[in-house]
């Protein structure tokens, strides 16, 4: 689609925090997850800001409807009113890089570019055996493939996946954005955190086996619906913290921009690899070298940019700044 944004679905999340006095519960995750769509509805309180419907197949199909007054998003379904609950709806800036390849053009997401939420992008991120930050570069993958004692493809091979970003051809740069993001269009995403399979999060599947009793299988998994639930977990710390929903972040998220709020994701060098091997359906073994930090025409830089964002929170420092 030329001059409007991908149109497609999403994971969304949403923090939320009881506003009972004292109260430690606080709800994380997956309230408007799975199949979840956010499209235009009418005009909300900030005029050029249109409204946004959230309709989700889970539970029944709900139906969140976002407007904005003043800093707050604000959402309700049907008679459940939840505007004093809101944090914020935390998009996944998606797996694309800039769209071309997925699309045919390069534009940013929808709904993740959207001036109401928070978009989360990716980031490749090296941790030590004692758990110490090594280094952390924006999510981009490029793939070659080994084949009869040569590289099929030529350096640095084809683009694989990465953390979804670039300019919104819907919406103006919010207000918010002034002076941090170049350009005149909302720009995507805000912050960013971990989301490269490569150096993503371990799991453990268990699987019942046929003939009785069970086997376990660990993997590694990544993307930006990794990246954007960890945003959502960081935030709802924030609102335990405070005692209270911030409401919408992003106003507060930019005010700490270049603040040691946040660690500026800068060029890598393009230095860095992995070497994969896998299992083909015929039993042999697959070679495979994926170099990381080249994210189809997004690239990182100093400051705000199209992969990382204002760069991934230091949570500690974010949680003490935001108020």
């Amino acid at each position: 689609m030329h001059e409007t944004n991908v149109l497609r679905s999403k994971p969304a999340y949403l923090a939320r925090a009881s506003r009972a006095a004292g109260a430690r519960r606080v709800l994380t995750g997956a309230a408007i997850a799975g199949a979840a769509l956010l499209l235009p509805a009418a005009a909300g309180a900030d005029p050029g800001i249109p409204a946004l419907t959230v309709q989700t197949a889970a539970g029944g199909g709900q139906t969140y409807t976002l407007t904005r007054s003043g800093q707050d998003a604000t959402a309700s379904r049907g008679d459940l009113d939840i505007t004093d609950d809101l944090t914020i709806i935390f998009f996944a800036s998606g797996d694309d890089g800039d769209n071309r390849a997925a699309f045919g053009s390069v534009s940013g997401g929808f709904p993740d570019s959207s001036p109401l939420v928070t978009s989360v992008g990716g980031t490749s991120l090296a941790v030590g055996s004692s758990g110490q930050r090594l280094w952390e570069t924006g999510w981009g993958t490029t793939e070659m493939n080994w084949a009869h004692g040569a590289w099929a493809e030529r350096f640095p091979g084809y683009f694989l996946y990465g953390g979804g970003g670039g300019a919104s051809a819907i919406y103006a740069k919010p207000a918010y954005q002034d002076g941090i993001v170049p350009g005149t269009q909302r720009a995507e995403p805000d912050v960013s955190l971990v989301a490269d399979p490569q150096t993503g999060v371990l799991f453990t599947q268990t699987y019942s086996k046929p003939g009785g009793g069970t086997e376990q299988k660990e993997s590694w998994i990544g993307g930006t619906s990794l990246s954007a639930p960890l945003m959502a977990g960081i935030a709802t710390l924030a609102n335990e913290a405070q005692r209270r929903p911030l409401g919408f972040l992003n106003p507060q998220l930019y005010r700490l921009a270049g603040s040691s709020a946040f660690n500026d994701i800068t060029p890598s060098g393009r230095t860095l690899a992995v070497l994969r091997h896998r299992l083909t359906p015929n039993g042999t073994r697959a070679t495979m070298l994926r170099s990381l930090d080249r994210d189809s025409s997004l690239a990182t830089a100093v400051g705000w940019d199209d992969v990382t964002g204002l760069g991934s929170p230091r949570a500690v420092q974010l949680l003490s700044a935001l108020r």
